[in-house]
């Protein structure tokens, strides 16, 4: 068990490919202002709870929740108008709408009528188990989680004329809330992340477990107008039909394998890696030049260090400061190709710079 919640919480979510798949079947853009008009609905309820009886607080209590209440329709104007964020800005709402609703809460006066509005916790967790990870999705649960245990602790200890029965309310109100809060999303959000895991297969390249060029295209959006232009880089493992032809494709694909573990660790995220052919690779990436340059000498010689049958790779790369569209990418991918190639041409195992070409 302890095992499967591991593995569970260290997969990944291709956060590209999921916007991307709203956006080609035109769910985008109607779910960016519905979850902006969530947000100033949040705002309104922050208001009403902070300023009417029996939840209103006073003093720097209210403060809090008035001032959360004009944040949230402040990020609830910028959600209607645009554009869907990026995977750090998406992270970046989640820890505000969790932290929000928790302080928003926790500092509303009578905690047994504030117990039931955990259950606003359930609607970011239908953002969260769309668009991120399984780790994302446990912290926010366990967030949620102390939170409504810390109210549930204050409602029944708490001194009222119901005495027992605002207990058993306490916890009538509590068993519903671990019904409708955990149990069910978390049970959903488990068949969604399997259902999801089919569908990306589509995009990602089964042998190495990177993406293939089609999700390459993808991801690659999610860096169009960095501030310091994109580098691409295009790899090739030199002689690799020789090594079919003498160790047969098992050990092919062992090869192939193996360089893509090793581009994978000199190229981490938020670097896009991809196996875009049989022995070719790609990486688009936002670092500079001659950082790019350098990873990719280390690449070739830690591919040499661990190849045994002497294999190599070609290097290509290639940098343009102004890439805004996947038609720039393209072009971009093409250079560090055509650097590739006359890496190849003169024996291979180098690393050439598009610039360095005549």
């Amino acid at each position: 068990m302890a095992n499967t919640i591991r593995r569970w919480l260290r997969r990944p979510v291709d956060y590209a490919w999921t916007v991307h798949y709203f956006e080609t079947n035109t769910a985008l853009g109607s779910t960016r202002v519905l979850i902006g008009l969530s947000c100033l609905l949040f705002s309104g309820l922050y208001v009403v709870a902070g300023l009417a009886p029996p939840t209103a607080p006073t003093g720097a209590a209210l403060t809090i929740v008035l001032v959360n209440a004009v944040g949230t329709a402040g990020v609830g104007l910028a959600w209607i108008r645009g554009p869907w964020p990026s995977r750090r800005m998406s992270t970046a709402f989640v820890v505000y709408a969790d932290v929000g609703l928790s302080v928003v809460l926790l500092s509303l006066s009578d905690p047994l009528a504030v117990l039931p509005c955990t259950i606003l916790f359930g609607v970011a967790s239908s953002y969260v188990a769309t668009f991120h990870t399984p780790r994302v999705f446990a912290v926010h649960h366990s967030l949620s989680v102390v939170v409504c245990v810390g109210l549930f602790v204050r409602a029944i200890g708490s001194e009222s004329v119901l005495g027992e029965a605002r207990t058993s309310l306490a916890v009538t109100y509590g068993l519903l809330i671990v019904m409708v809060l955990f149990l069910a999303p978390i049970s959903i959000y488990r068949l969604q992340f399997l259902q999801r895991g089919d569908v990306t297969a589509a995009y990602v390249d089964p042998l190495t477990g990177l993406r293939n060029r089609r999700g390459l295209t993808v991801a690659a959006g999610e860096l169009l107008g960095t501030r310091n232009g994109l580098v691409a880089v295009v790899i090739d493992i030199d002689r690799f039909k020789s090594i079919n032809d003498r160790f047969g494709h098992h050990h092919g694909d062992l090869v192939i394998r193996r360089t893509a573990d090793t581009i994978d660790e000199m190229f981490p995220s938020p670097s896009i890696t991809a196996r875009t052919g049989g022995e070719e690779f790609a990486v688009v990436t936002a670092l500079p030049m001659d950082e790019v340059l350098d990873r990719a000498r280390r690449l070739r010689g830690a591919c040499a260090a661990r190849s045994d049958h002497d294999s190599s790779l070609s290097i290509g790369v290639a940098r343009e400061e102004r890439v805004v569209t996947s038609r720039d990418v393209d072009v971009l991918l093409i250079c560090a190709d055509r650097a590739m190639y006359s890496a190849k041409a003169d024996g291979g195992d180098a690393v050439v710079g598009y610039s360095t070409l005549t």
